[in-house]
């Protein structure tokens, strides 16, 4: 089974087995491990270690249109989407995306959804 790895982590991997030696590297560094090893450096912003109340100044920090359209990221429409039921243009909801995930921290509306899978917005109302 031949697995396509990303540059950066064939590197990491050629280094890691330079230092550890190529019994080391076989014994404990099976794909699965490498990858979630991979996942665990490059992803310096994830959402999951985001506290309640780093959400709650976020959310506070929105605009009232920033915070109806995090709150339709959540219900996973589109830009196109969004922007029709707000009637809005698809650029304006991209500028409102993008100004939402920057204050959020986060790289993608997955990663935004993420954070706030457990959040209650009607409560928020």
């Amino acid at each position: 089974m031949s697995m396509k790895l990303p540059m950066q982590l064939r590197k990491w991997m050629e280094q890691r087995m330079k230092q550890l030696g190529n019994w080391v590297l076989r014994r404990k560094f099976t794909p699965s491990v490498v990858a979630e090893r991979w996942r665990g450096r490059h992803s310096s912003r994830t959402s999951q270690g985001i506290s309640h109340r780093r959400k709650l100044a976020c959310w506070r920090s929105l605009t009232p249109r920033e915070q109806q359209i995090a709150t339709m990221i959540c219900q996973h429409l589109s830009n196109r989407q969004i922007a029709q039921r707000l009637v809005l243009s698809p650029n304006t909801v991209k500028g409102h995306v993008h100004r939402v995930l920057s204050k959020f921290g986060v790289r993608s509306k997955a990663e935004l959804r993420q954070a706030l899978e457990d959040w209650d917005f009607d409560a928020l109302a």
